[in-house]
Order: C-alpha cells, then structure tokens, then sequence
C-alpha cells in the first residue's frame, strides 16, 4: 500500500523498464485492500473451522488499536497542524472515532465495512458452505454491480453520503472476503502445491507468474479486476514461500494492521513535507515503513495490558 502511494504522488524516479518506473511496475501488482480481504476470509475460516473463541473480542482489539493509533497522531497533528482539522469539532471526532467516516486518515475508510464482515462471518461462512460456487458467484455478480454503482456515480469516500458509501462497500469487498475462505475451505493452496512440488524448479516458474502478472496488470487503469489479480498472487506467493520461516515477514505480519493505520500519518496528513525531502521513492518508503513500524511498537506497548485482557476473555 506504501509504495502505490509513492508512485501515485510522483516522487523521483532512478530505474525504468521501457517507459515505466520500476516503482510502477512493482505498484501494478499491489491491490492492498482485495489482499488484505482475502488473508482475513483465509484466516477466519481458519478459526472458524477451530471454533473460533475470540470472535467479539477480536474485533473490539482492533478497535483498542485504531482508538490508540487516532489518539497518538491527533495530538501530534493538534500541535503541528492545528484544531480546526485535528481533532475538529465534536461531530467530526465520533465518525472518526466509530470509524463511520475516517476524516483523519482517509486510507482507513475500509474499517467500517471490514468490521461488519467480521461481525458476521459466521453467517457468511454458513451460506458459504451451504451453497459454495453459487454464492461465490453471486458474490462476484454483486462485486460488479457496486463497482458499477461506486463508477456511475462516482462515489467517492470523502464526498459521498457516509451511510451509502458504507452499505455499498460492505456488499463490494464481500467478493475478495468470500475468496479467502473459499480457498481456505476448499484447501486450493495444499492442493495447489501437491500438485506441482513434485516438479523441478517450480519456484523459478512461479516467480516468472508474478512478473508476467506484474506486467500485464501495468496498463489496466481499472481496478474491476484487482481481486481477480489478487487472487493469481495470492496463491503465487503462498506456494513460494510455504515452508520458509522469514523473520522479516513474521515482524511486518504482527505490525501489518497498524502499519497500514498509520503510514498515511506521515506520508500524507501531518509529516508529508518533512518525509518528501527524501526525494526518492525508496528512500521515502524505507522511512515511512521505519517509521510506522517503530510507531507500532509503541501501540502495542499502550495497549498490551488491555489486548491481554480480551484476549484470555
């Protein structure tokens, strides 16, 4: 998600391929949202399967986390930018704090729909095993439709009715949600691997899939197929890695939700001056990942009393 913002604001670029910049290339086959959707779908069905003990509790740590995060900067951009925008008046303050509207952090938009998704994955997942491919379709039918409606009337998340934009986006990120536990449930990736483990080099070969969908995705402006995309790299990168033990995935994989809650903070909100003196693309996302990951720590540390607590609930 990092690195689509940095290409998107234009910052120096150093390696091209043809006319596209490096950065580009490596942005076209990031679709944060449909692969954050799909992981939690995957995860949950996970749990689900387990009899999940932890349904309400998780989402209420996810709020303790946001809750933290929104305190943490809005102090900060209280001193630094002003209380006209941080934290505003009284109205702005409760959407921001029920994440109905996250004037603050605009990229957090996706935390009201995603919380009712995880409210009522039970029931998604029953339909899911009940009907399997005809929901998942029709699932597909509706992703289409809201993508049709979000495009029409150009609904956009700043300046379109709250409420509407919500309901529709609840029923639009279904799809790649329903993907994850469809894989999950159906055991895609094990039966994915069994198949071609047993042949040489087949790591080599998914590495080219991931270029050659990297490439293809470049000059698609649309973003009607990014859990279509998602889903290709999804399963790519879990075959490639599976069996690995990677330190440095594990640590982003425990920060990665409020790596994503914070990072605009400084990209974008309060430290964009200070952070684009950097001038250069990976310079920029090497800071900004520093930096969000540091301040992730912290979060953790604030809230570890109170994780604990819901956590042994």
């Amino acid at each position: 998600m990092i690195m689509v913002h940095i290409d998107v604001i234009h910052s120096t670029q150093v390696l091209y391929i043809g006319d596209y910049s490096l950065w580009s290339i490596i942005a076209g086959g990031c679709y944060p949202v449909a692969f954050f959707l799909m992981l939690s779908g995957y995860g949950l069905r996970y749990v689900y399967n387990n009899k999940d003990k932890h349904h309400w509790s998780r989402i209420l740590k996810l709020f303790v986390h946001y809750w933290a995060i929104m305190f943490f900067f809005i102090t900060i951009g209280y001193f630094k930018i002003g209380s006209d925008i941080y934290p505003g008046n009284w109205a702005k303050f409760i959407e921001n704090f029920t994440t109905f509207h996250t004037s603050y952090n605009y990229e957090c938009w996706f935390l009201f729909p995603f919380v009712f998704l995880s409210a009522f994955y039970p029931v998604i997942f029953k339909m899911l095993e009940k009907w399997s491919f005809i929901f998942l379709l029709a699932s597909c039918i509706i992703y289409f439709i809201c993508g049709f409606i979000i495009s029409h009337f150009q609904l956009i998340y700043k300046t379109a009715p709250h409420s509407i934009y919500n309901i529709i986006q609840i029923f639009y990120m279904l799809f790649s949600f329903v993907i994850g536990a469809w894989l999950k449930k159906e055991n895609i990736c094990d039966k994915v691997k069994e198949r071609i483990n047993k042949y040489k080099y087949h790591k080599f070969f998914l590495c080219v899939i991931i270029i050659l969908i990297l490439i293809i995705s470049i000059p698609i402006k649309t973003t009607a197929f990014a859990p279509f995309f998602a889903f290709a790299i999804f399963i790519t990168i879990w075959l490639i890695i599976q069996g690995s033990n990677n330190c440095f995935l594990q640590l982003i994989g425990k920060h990665s939700m409020n790596i994503w809650m914070i990072h605009t903070y400084f990209l974008h909100y309060i430290f964009h001056e200070e952070i684009f003196k950097l001038q250069y693309s990976i310079l920029i996302y090497i800071a900004v990942l520093c930096l969000s990951l540091l301040s992730s720590f912290i979060v953790n540390i604030v809230t570890s009393k109170i994780d604990r607590k819901l956590t042994s609930i």
